[in-house]
């Protein structure tokens, strides 16, 4: 992993809104190392107020940010492909966001998207020799 490019996307998206929460990456990771078949339930990680979680992808500007998150959001998330920032929403407001490590979970197959809360439950999508695991909502 590049960590110059993470600390210069942290920075880029620390002046633009509140902080990044960095235990709700490890909260992911946590449920994602628990048990290597059990969806993954992003209901209850985050701050209480969040409504709708969005995932932009390496490579995103403000404009797909705008267009993703449906309001104005300055972020240029840097080319560290080993990564997605979750950004999560309480109407047109960011409360939360956190750039989680792709190999802990994968959520960028889908694109960049956004879901309410009551479907942030995720399952396992095993790819190639089940070394990566890619993430999608569970139906």
């Amino acid at each position: 992993m590049n960590y110059r490019l993470v600390i210069c996307l942290l920075s880029i998206l620390t002046s633009a809104c509140s902080s990044e929460n960095r235990s709700i990456s490890a909260e992911i990771a946590s449920q994602f190392e628990a048990n290597t078949e059990a969806n993954i339930d992003l209901r209850k990680i985050g701050p209480p107020t969040w409504d709708r979680l969005c995932v932009l992808l390496p490579y995103s500007t403000s404009d797909v940010a705008e267009k993703v998150l449906g309001f104005k959001w300055d972020a240029t998330i840097g080319t560290n492909e080993g990564i997605n920032v979750l950004v999560f929403i309480k109407g047109s407001k960011v409360v939360a966001y956190t750039t989680h490590p792709s190999d802990k979970g994968d959520f960028s197959e889908g694109g960049p998207t956004c879901i309410p809360r009551k479907n942030a439950v995720f399952s396992r999508i095993a790819k190639g020799n089940g070394n990566w695991v890619s993430l999608r909502p569970a139906k």
